[in-house]
Formats: C-alpha cells, sequence, structure tokens
C-alpha cells in the first residue's frame, strides 16, 4: 500500500494540474534578460524559494504532526511543476553567462549602478541556501511519506 501511494504521489508531482504559480513567465523571461534585469530576476527566484518552502515546510509539519498525508502536501504536489520551472529559472544558461560577465565587470572594478559586489554575493549566498534548503524540505517529504 505504501508503494501505491508513493507511486500517485509521484505521478500527482510530475502532472501539469495547471496551478497558478509555475513561474512560466518568469522561465520564459529570463532566456532574454540583460545583466541589469538578471539581478530583478534573482529576486523573484529569492522569493519564489521563500514561497515554495513555506509550503514544503507545512507538509512536513502536516506529516509529523497529524500522521496523514493531507491538503498541505497535497498543495505541494500540485506545485511541482512551478518548482521545477523555479529550479530552471536559475539554472538558465542566459542567468549563469550574465552572472559570469557581471563577475568578471565587479572583479575588475568597474562600477554598475544595479549591483555591487557585496550584493551580489549576498544575493547568490541566498539562492544557494534556499535551493538547498527546498532539497532538504522535499527529501524530508518523502522519507517521511514513505514512513507514514
Amino acid at each position: 500500500m505504501k508503494k501505491l501511494s508513493l507511486y500517485i504521489f509521484l505521478v500527482l508531482m510530475w502532472c501539469n494540474v495547471g496551478f497558478a504559480a509555475n513561474y512560466e513567465e518568469l522561465l520564459n523571461k529570463v532566456k532574454t534578460v540583460n545583466n541589469k534585469e538578471t539581478i530583478e530576476i534573482m529576486d523573484e527566484v529569492i522569493l519564489g524559494f521563500e514561497f515554495e518552502n513555506s509550503f514544503l515546510e507545512d507538509c512536513v509539519n502536516e506529516i509529523k504532526y497529524f500522521k496523514k498525508w493531507g491538503d498541505k502536501c497535497k498543495k505541494v504536489a500540485l506545485r511541482l511543476d512551478g518548482q521545477l520551472n523555479l529550479m530552471n529559472v536559475f539554472d538558465s544558461e542566459n542567468l549563469q553567462s550574465n552572472l559570469l560577465e557581471i563577475g568578471r565587470k565587479l572583479d575588475n572594478g568597474e562600477k554598475l549602478d544595479f549591483i555591487d559586489k557585496t550584493k551580489l554575493q549576498t544575493k547568490m549566498d541566498k539562492i544557494i541556501e534556499l535551493y538547498s534548503k527546498h532539497g532538504s524540505l522535499l527529501k524530508k517529504i518523502n522519507f517521511l511519506k514513505d514512513n507514514l
């Protein structure tokens, strides 16, 4: 029975159920952004990961305290396409290329009106922290789901 419920969970997580916040617009936008817009995208990615991680934390708590796969976890399953899109935004070739260019300019002492070295490093650290937390929360959910 546990394997069946895990299978259903995985199918739901991979199906596009049309939940509104799926970050498709952001994923399309990142393909053509310039350096300044890249920094704006980073801010949106940070906000998106904070938002998605809150759903994951709710699901972990629901399983831990109520010992069931309830509405909060169902919401996580419905949002998986958006979570994957959010991860793909940061993995975008254009975004990474722009970040390298921004970094080179800052390392060479060039002043940019939209970011400085410290702020760029802070944003990068925050995204890495949130990305890592996201993965950890997903692992917790899978572990807890397997052991319900």
